[in-house]
C-alpha cells in the first residue's frame, strides 16, 4: 500500500498546528524583545533555562521513541497496533502537559518568570509529544469519530466541571481585576487542547483508529459508559499526583497547608497494596476458572460484576470523604488519589482484558437507565444541599467540586453495572454480530451433553475438524474458526484478515481456506 504524505488528520492536529503557530510569534517577539530591549540577567536566565530544559525534554522523549520502535520490532507488532501505541503515549503527553500551566498558574502567584517558563516549557514539550509520537498516522491509519460521537460528548461537560474549579482556585480576591482576568482568560484558552486532545484519546482508546482503507461505520450502540471516562480520570489521577508533590515541596500555598512526606509515603504504600492485591485476587479468579471448566463467558460474567462494584465502591469513597475531611487537603488528596488508583486498577484487571468480548445491550434497561439518573441527580442535589450547611466556605467549595466531578463516574459505572445484572452482557461475534447467552441453568445441561475444549474466541463455538475449524492468522498467530474467518474479511472488504485481537493484518487473498490449520488444537479435541 503507498504511504500517504504526512498531514493534519484529526482534531488535535489542526489545534496543535494552530498553538504552535500562534506560540512561535510569541517566541519571535521575546527573541526581539531581548536583542533590542535593555539587558535584564533575569530575563536571559529565564532563555537560557527555557532552551535548556526543552533540548533536554526532546532528548530524553526521542530515547523513549526510540525504545518503543525497538520493542515493537523486537516482538513484531503490527503497524495498526503501533501506531495505536504511540498515539496512546503522544495524546496523554499533550493532555497532560497542556494542563500544567493551569496548575502552575495556582503555586506561582504574580512571579511572571515562573509562569512564563512553565508555560512555554509546557506548551512546547505537548508539541514535541504530537509531532514525535501522533502526527503522521494519517500514512497507515484514520480515525473513525463516527463510531464515537455519543460517549465523546460526555468529556464536555466533565472539562466545563474542571474548567469551573481551575478557575475557582486560580483567581483569588487578593489579586486584581487584570491579574484576575488574565487568570480566567489564560484557563479558557488552556481549556481547549486538554478538550480536543482528551477527546482523540477517547477515540484511540475505544479502538477508533483504523486502517485507511476501512470505511467508518457508525455503530448507534454505546459498548459501557463507564469506558468513556477512564481517560478522563487517568489525566486527573496524574494531575492530582502533581498537586500532591507541589504541595509536599512547596513552603507557601494560596489555599492550604502543605503535604507531610509521610502522607506521601502513606499513600504510595497504599496504592502499591492494592495493586497486589487486586492482582492476586484477578489471579485466584482465573485459576478457579480453569480448575472448574467454565465456560469463557462465566468468567466474563463474573470479572464484569467484580469490576463495575469495585469502581462503583471506589467512586462513591471520596464523595463520602470528603464530607468529613472538607478542606484538609493533605488527607482529601490522599484519599482521592487512592481512589481512583484502585478505579483505574479494576478496570484494568477487570473490565480491559476482555471488553473485545462483549458489549452492554442498552436498549432493552432505558427505564432502569432514568431511574439511575433520577436517583444520582438526587443524591448529587441532596449533597450540594448539606454541603451549605457547613460553616468554612472553603469546605463547601471542595465538597461541591467533588460531589460534581465523582458523580460522572458513579453514574456510569452504576449504568453499567445495573445493565450486567439485569442480564444486558451480550458476546460478541465480529461476523454475525451478537451472541445471546442462556441462562445458568441450560449451561450446567449443556456441560453434560458436550466436551470441554478449545472455542473460537469470536463466537464461542467449540472447534471441531468438519463444521467450526480452526485456522491460523499467519502473521501474527492467532486463530479463530474459519466461519468468523469468512466473515471477518467479508466485514472489512479487503484482501486481508485484521486479527480481532492484536489488529495485525494477515493477506489471504479473498479465500479464507489458504490459512493454515491449527493441528494442535485438533489433536485437543
Amino acid at each position: 500500500m503507498t504511504l500517504k504524505p504526512p498531514k493534519a488528520s484529526s482534531a488535535t492536529d489542526f489545534v496543535v498546528i494552530t498553538y504552535a503557530v500562534i506560540t512561535t510569534f510569541l517566541i519571535i517577539g521575546a527573541i526581539f524583545f531581548l536583542i533590542f530591549a535593555p539587558v535584564v540577567p533575569a530575563n536571559w536566565i529565564l532563555a537560557a533555562a527555557i532552551l535548556g530544559s526543552v533540548l533536554l525534554i526532546f532528548g530524553v522523549l526521542r530515547l523513549v521513541k526510540y525504545v518503543m520502535d525497538l520493542c515493537h520490532e523486537y516482538y513484531g507488532t503490527g503497524r495498526i497496533e503501533r501506531t495505536r501505541n504511540e498515539m496512546m503515549v503522544g495524546l496523554s503527553g499533550v493532555w497532560i502537559c497542556s494542563t500544567i500551566p493551569r496548575i502552575a498558574a495556582y503555586f506561582m502567584g504574580t512571579n511572571y518568570h515562573l509562569i512564563i517558563y512553565a508555560v512555554t516549557v509546557s506548551l512546547l514539550t505537548s508539541f514535541i509529544f504530537h509531532f514525535l509520537f501522533t502526527y503522521g498516522f494519517n500514512q497507515w491509519c484514520k480515525l473513525n469519530y463516527a463510531n464515537s460521537v455519543m460517549s465523546e460528548y460526555a468529556l464536555i461537560p466533565f472539562h466545563i466541571v474542571l474548567l469551573g474549579f481551575s478557575v475557582r482556585i486560580s483567581v483569588s480576591p487578593e489579586n486584581t481585576e487584570n491579574q484576575n482576568a488574565a487568570l480566567f482568560l489564560g484557563q479558557v484558552a488552556m481549556t481547549i487542547l486538554p478538550l480536543i486532545s482528551s477527546w482523540d484519546l477517547s477515540v484511540v482508546f475505544q479502538n477508533g483508529l483504523i486502517w485507511q482503507g476501512h470505511k467508518g461505520k457508525i455503530n448507534k450502540s454505546v459498548d459501557q459508559m463507564t469506558y468513556m471516562l477512564i481517560p478522563c480520570f487517568t489525566a486527573i489521577l496524574a494531575i492530582l499526583s502533581m498537586v500532591f508533590i507541589g504541595f509536599s515541596v512547596s513552603t507557601v500555598s494560596n489555599y492550604c497547608p502543605t503535604v507531610g512526606w509521610t502522607t506521601v509515603a502513606v499513600t504510595v504504600v497504599a496504592c502499591l497494596l492494592v495493586g497486589v492485591v487486586l492482582g492476586l485476587f484477578k489471579i485466584l479468579l482465573v485459576f478457579i476458572h480453569e480448575k472448574l471448566k467454565k465456560r469463557t463467558y462465566d468468567l466474563v460474567l463474573m470479572e464484569t460484576i467484580i469490576g463495575f462494584s469495585g469502581i462503583a465502591i471506589f467512586a462513591f469513597l471520596p464523595r463520602i470523604v470528603v464530607f468529613v475531611v472538607g478542606c484538609d487537603v493533605p488527607i482529601y488528596l490522599s484519599s482521592v488519589i487512592i481512589s481512583i488508583f484502585t478505579v483505574l486498577t479494576f478496570y484494568r484487571l477487570f473490565i480491559s482484558p476482555n471488553q473485545h468480548l462483549w458489549r452492554l445491550d442498552f436498549s432493552k434497561n432505558c427505564n432502569l437507565i432514568l431511574i439511575i439518573v433520577g436517583i444520582h441527580i438526587i443524591i448529587l442535589v441532596a449533597a450540594i444541599r448539606f454541603a451549605i450547611t457547613y460553616e468554612n466556605p472553603r469546605d463547601i467549595e471542595v465538597i461541591i467540586w467533588t460531589q460534581s466531578v465523582f458523580s460522572f463516574l458513579c453514574l456510569a459505572c452504576v449504568i453499567d453495572l445495573a445493565v450486567v445484572l439485569k442480564g444486558g452482557l451480550v458476546m460478541v461475534d465480529e461476523g454475525n454480530g451478537d451472541v445471546e447467552m442462556g441462562p445458568m441453568k441450560k449451561v450446567k445441561k449443556e456441560k453434560k451433553e458436550k466436551a470441554t475444549g478449545p472455542e473460537c474466541k469470536i463466537c464461542i463455538l467449540p472447534f471441531n475438524p468438519s463444521t467450526v475449524i480452526p485456522r491460523m492468522l499467519k502473521e501474527c498467530g492467532h486463530t479463530v474458526c474459519g466461519g468468523c474467518a469468512d466473515k471477518l474479511i467479508g466485514k472489512q472488504q479487503l484482501n486481508q484478515i485484521v486479527c480481532p485481537f492484536c489488529q495485525v493484518a494477515t493477506v489471504v487473498g479473498g479465500v479464507t481456506k489458504t490459512l493454515p490449520k491449527n493441528f494442535e488444537l485438533l489433536e485437543l479435541i
